[in-house]
């Protein structure tokens, strides 16, 4: 499985960064390896919880030189807050995915050369680590073994020592039984946190894919819906031009019958009497004026209707060029960043 970073956690509440927390972060750093640690966020939280100089403070000290993180960031991890909520975390989130992704950790390429787990560096970290518990529990037994040789040779001054003597001798027993089974329980917890964080990097890896599909089919959904509007408004601006034409038809149609009309009150007119003639030529002048004027006010409504619903037209056929351009530039942007992140 690629990754495409990993964030490191850290309570900025802890006073103290024990020896557990140091073996934690070799073995870390180990599993990574140099070259990915550089997609790596370390990440401080619970800054809610502790006094603001304070917590500055302990984050300094972690990132110093000599701090714990001194050397992780040295090799290119970042370090961020996990203070703001959502905020922050969507800014790790980010920062993640704008860097170049790692073509794998250092315990999966020494893996797939065929190396086996325990001979792995990280293996070997962890091997030492139980080595060096091993080694603290057969030194205190030693001491103890040591203690009972001493109790055994001041045997012979008394019945009393003999007798706490080998109380010590039962007590030490006693420790070096704990010892041991404080290491079998190390050993057994440890497999069952390898085995637990088995099955949670399964199960996010199940999440993740039910949500690529469901953003997957979301997007298709608003996709056709955006198809479907598009297609309603272009159906509507046709509606709109194909009445616009059969207006215009209509109006022809009428001032073909008005032309006719004139002609024939013309030609009534040329037969009329020659006293009348010049009175009805200026009515004649007059109703024609009318006529035009009307006409032209006819004429400018319909250019103005014309010009109203090509207008409408532009727009629709902007607002789909928009929206297929919205779509395109969302659609890459989701493709592009959900393909980073898996």
């Amino acid at each position: 499985m690629q990754l495409a970073g990993i964030v490191y956690l850290h309570r900025i509440t802890d006073n103290r960064f024990g020896g557990k927390s140091t073996q934690n972060i070799r073995l870390f750093k180990e599993l990574c390896g140099e070259k990915a640690l550089s997609c790596v966020v370390l990440t401080t939280s619970m800054w809610d919880l502790a006094p603001r100089e304070k917590a500055q403070q302990r984050e300094e000290e972690l990132i110093s030189k000599e701090g714990p993180w001194g050397e992780l960031v040295s090799y290119g991890c970042r370090v961020a807050r996990q203070d703001e909520g959502s905020v922050s975390a969507t800014m790790i989130i980010r920062h993640i995915i704008s860097q170049k992704r790692p073509d794998s950790l250092q315990i999966q390429d020494e893996m797939a050369d065929g190396t086996p787990m325990i001979r792995t560096k990280a293996g070997r970290v962890l091997e030492e680590t139980l080595d060096q518990n091993t080694r603290e529990a057969e030194e205190q037994m030693k001491r103890i073994k040591e203690e009972i040789e001493r109790l055994k040779v001041e045997k012979a001054e008394g019945e009393k020592k003999e007798v706490e003597a080998r109380k010590a001798t039962e007590e030490a027993a006693k420790m070096a039984a704990e010892v041991e089974k404080k290491a079998q329980e190390e050993r057994k917890r440890e497999k069952q946190q390898a085995q637990k964080e088995k099955k949670e990097r399964e199960n996010e890896e199940a999440q993740r894919k039910q949500r690529e599909e469901k953003e997957k089919q979301e997007e298709e959904q608003r996709r056709r819906q955006a198809r479907e509007e598009i297609d309603e408004e272009r159906r509507k601006v046709e509606e709109e031009r194909r009445k616009v034409e059969e207006e215009r038809k209509k109006m022809g149609e009428e001032r073909r019958k008005m032309e006719e009309e004139c002609r024939k009150i013309e030609e009534e007119w040329r037969i009329q009497k020659e006293k009348q003639r010049e009175q009805a030529r200026v009515e004649r002048i007059k109703a024609e004026t009318k006529r035009r004027e009307e006409e032209e006010e006819d004429r400018k409504k319909i250019d103005q209707r014309l010009s109203d619903l090509e207008q409408k037209y532009k727009s629709a056929e902007e607002k789909k060029k928009r929206n297929t351009k919205d779509k395109q530039t969302l659609y890459g942007w989701v493709q592009e960043n959900f393909c980073i992140v898996m």
